[in-house]
């Protein structure tokens, strides 16, 4: 399969070449919420504060019902 693989990629011919050359900034993803502004990374302890008090525990789905046990999914 290996020897395949190569056969097909060495019959792909090029049409040109090409260079290119350039800069940019580079810009750090970053997380917006609203109650607590922007998240530094990595995330300070102050914000992890902040952010459980504007957090919900996450739930998870038993049967037809939506519950909230730590013990199965402890999230936030």
């Amino acid at each position: 399969m290996k020897k395949e693989l190569l056969e097909i990629l060495d019959s792909i011919k090029g049409s040109g070449t090409f260079i290119t050359s350039n800069t940019a900034n580079f810009i750090l993803p970053a997380l917006q919420i609203e109650e607590v502004d922007e998240l530094r990374f990595p995330v300070d302890e102050q914000q992890i504060r902040t952010l459980l008090t504007v957090s919900d525990q996450a739930p998870y789905g038993k049967g037809d019902q939506t519950v909230v046990n730590t013990e199965v999914r402890d999230v936030w």
